[in-house]
C-alpha cells in the first residue's frame, strides 16, 4: 500500500515536472519566434536605411565631383596673372592630383 502511494506521488510530481518543461519550452519556441520575426524587421529597415545613406553619398559625391570639375573650367578661364597666385593650378592634371579627382 505504502509503496502504491509512493508510486501515484513519483509518478504525478513527474507528470507536473514535465508539464512545466514542455509550457517552458513552447514560451520558449513563441519567445524566439517573436525575436527573430522582430529581428528581420529590424534589418530590413536598416538594410533600407543604408541603401538610402549609400544613395545620398553617392549623389553628394557627383555633386563635389561636377562642382569641383566646374570649378576647373572656370579656373582656365581666369587671367593668367591670377592663376599664378597659387590658389588655382595652371594645368588640369595637378588639380587634379591636388584634390584627389
Amino acid at each position: 500500500m505504502e509503496k502504491a502511494k509512493e508510486a501515484t506521488e513519483g509518478a504525478t510530481f513527474a507528470r507536473n515536472e514535465y508539464e512545466k518543461w514542455s509550457n517552458a519550452w513552447k514560451d520558449a519556441k513563441k519567445a524566439l519566434a517573436e525575436t527573430l520575426k522582430r529581428h528581420d524587421i529590424d534589418r530590413a529597415a536598416l538594410a533600407d536605411e543604408r541603401k538610402l545613406i549609400k544613395m545620398i553619398m553617392r549623389m553628394i559625391g557627383k555633386m563635389l565631383h561636377h562642382h569641383t570639375v566646374f570649378l576647373l573650367e572656370l579656373a582656365h578661364l581666369l587671367p593668367k596673372s591670377m592663376q599664378c597666385w597659387g590658389a588655382v593650378p595652371a594645368d588640369r592634371s595637378a588639380f587634379r592630383v591636388r584634390f584627389g579627382i
